[in-house]
């Protein structure tokens, strides 16, 4: 807004200084009319007078005209079809309340933390998956059916030996696209990262090439977080067909719950341990991912549709700021033309 202030400000100031040159042009003109008229026809300065009134009147008629032509130019602007095309997200009004508690530093602070949450979960989702399929020999545990026995039955520990011949792991392609989603989703949390400690690092950057990433920020955003929903169903379906597999080979006299196979000790894979709760923690971490980036897709609606992307700052101003600006220029211009008048009546006096 103080931008919005400043361009209107200098735009007045050099009408003003349009007039007030006229004015003096007037005056000049008037001066050396009455000295080589002064000894000839003194009862000619009321005539003189009044011209100079009405030379100034004719600058603020002029400047005025000028005024009323820039107002009417910028409201043509602020409905131009330019604006129209560029996002259509220009067009939401938020509540005044909301844009004056939450400012446009603190949405960037909030992205900011939120993309590096996503990051954080998304590196520990990546390695939860890359290691339970290490663990099982480089097979995918997601969709898997395993048909079991148990050989030895302690209170603490479960031996189990697999059928191989019923075993069925689940195919490669659903732990690959967890691994590389997760990847790629902390490859675009470092980049964007980058950027935004590059981009407000100065205050000038930020009122310009700040507001160009919002749009590509937005679309990424989008795109990553219906794949991070994807990607949570992915996880949690899988698992849970694992879970049931683990269940159905239980006896009836142990305990049916899937917290189970932290206890079970698998003959063919010994290094395999707390499957369950690495894989509790990354479908968690998938659904928070999920979240921080419908958190993060809403602070850009939220900043998008509160600032200008052509940056122009006449387009912020709505017609009622516009309407005040211009009464309280049109004021001004009126108590300069008073000051003129005044001191053309002091020349006046002077001069008799």
């Amino acid at each position: 807004m103080l931008s919005i202030k400043n361009t209107k400000n200098d735009d007045c100031k050099q009408l003003l200084r349009m007039s007030s040159f006229d004015s003096r042009e007037s005056l000049s003109q008037s001066n050396s009319a009455s000295v080589s008229l002064n000894n000839e026809t003194p009862l000619n300065m009321p005539d003189k007078g009044q011209s100079l009134f009405n030379d100034v009147g004719i600058v603020l008629e002029d400047t005025i005209n000028k005024l009323s032509t820039t107002k009417s130019s910028n409201t043509s602007t602020s409905t131009d079809p330019k604006q129209k095309k560029s996002f259509f997200l220009r067009y939401i009004h938020l509540p005044k309340f909301n844009s004056r508690v939450v400012s446009s530093h603190c949405l960037r602070i909030m992205f900011l933390l939120f993309i590096s949450l996503i990051a954080l979960l998304s590196f520990a989702i990546f390695l939860i998956v890359g290691y339970n399929a290490i663990q099982f020999k480089q097979q995918c545990l997601l969709y898997s059916t395993f048909d079991y026995e148990i050989i030895g039955d302690i209170k603490t520990n479960y031996t189990v030996r697999l059928n191989s011949a019923k075993t069925v792991f689940g195919s490669k392609s659903a732990c690959e696209f967890c691994t590389y989603y997760c990847v790629a989703v902390f490859i675009y949390c470092i980049v964007t990262c980058f950027f935004f400690v590059l981009f407000n690092a100065d205050n000038r950057i930020i009122l310009t090439s700040d507001k160009t990433l919002l749009i590509p920020w937005l679309i990424i955003s989008i795109i990553l977080g219906i794949l991070s929903l994807v990607n949570g169903c992915v996880l949690t379906n899988g698992f849970k067909m694992f879970c049931t597999s683990i269940i159905n080979n239980l006896k009836y006299n142990q305990s049916q719950y899937c917290s189970q196979i932290n206890l079970m000790y698998f003959e063919q894979y010994p290094t395999v341990k707390y499957v369950y709760t690495y894989m509790i923690i990354a479908i968690v971490f998938a659904w928070c991912q999920l979240l921080f980036f419908i958190g993060s897709i809403g602070i850009l609606i939220l900043r998008l549709s509160t600032s200008e992307l052509d940056n122009d700052i006449d387009y912020v101003m709505d017609d009622e700021m516009k309407s005040k600006v211009f009464q309280k220029n049109i004021e001004n211009l009126v108590s300069i033309e008073q000051q003129q008048s005044n001191d053309v009546n002091d020349i006046m006096l002077i001069e008799k």
